[in-house]
């Protein structure tokens, strides 16, 4: 007696045809499927302003969408004050938000851990800089705590020199080399 679950060989080779049909339709979706395109946003302070033209040129050479937000003196803290600052990043969809700030907390005995990291979660894709090794304005504090949001980073760049401040690179072009490479 044959059961009703008994296939015959024709309708197990059309079986095997459909399964095999459909695994490599799978296949050619997943290779030949859009990848998100990566759309890098930049925001911060003057370090922020000072390297936009040149990441934009970077961005521009290898396609992607770049787009900047750079207020001069502005510190984590006036950045959680003024929430339109960045208002625009999620419409533009980000795949990357580079944090620029840091800079002018140097001189805070304590920089906010807490502060930081509402920072970088307002901004998924969140890579925080660690601000150059200035000679005006060490950064050992500020470095330590941008270590601790938890969002990747990139290094300290050393080298680089600076104008009378002390603080702004004469040449923003190698910084914005470093911070390219880096990217993840």
């Amino acid at each position: 007696m044959r059961s009703d679950l008994t296939l015959t060989r024709r309708q197990g080779f059309v079986v095997l045809g459909v399964a095999s049909g459909l695994a490599v339709a799978a296949i050619l979706a997943v290779a030949l499927w859009p990848k998100k395109q990566r759309r890098v946003v930049l925001i911060g302070d003057s370090l922020a302003v000072g390297l936009a033209p040149y990441l934009s040129k970077l961005a521009a050479a290898h396609g992607v969408p770049f787009k900047y937000e750079g207020h001069v003196g502005s510190t984590v803290a006036t950045w959680l004050a003024n929430p339109s600052w960045g208002a625009w990043v999620p419409a533009f969809g980000a795949s990357t938000v580079l944090i620029c700030l840091g800079t002018n907390d140097y001189l805070n005995p304590s920089p906010s851990l807490a502060q930081y990291r509402q920072l970088a979660a307002k901004f998924p894709g969140a890579v925080w800089i660690h601000p150059p090794a200035e000679p005006s304005a060490p950064m050992p504090k500020v470095h330590a705590v941008i270590d601790q949001v938890g969002v990747p980073t990139i290094p300290e760049m050393t080298g680089l020199q600076y104008g009378p401040d002390g603080i702004h690179p004469l040449n923003y072009a190698p910084f914005a080399a470093f911070i390219w490479a880096r990217l993840p």
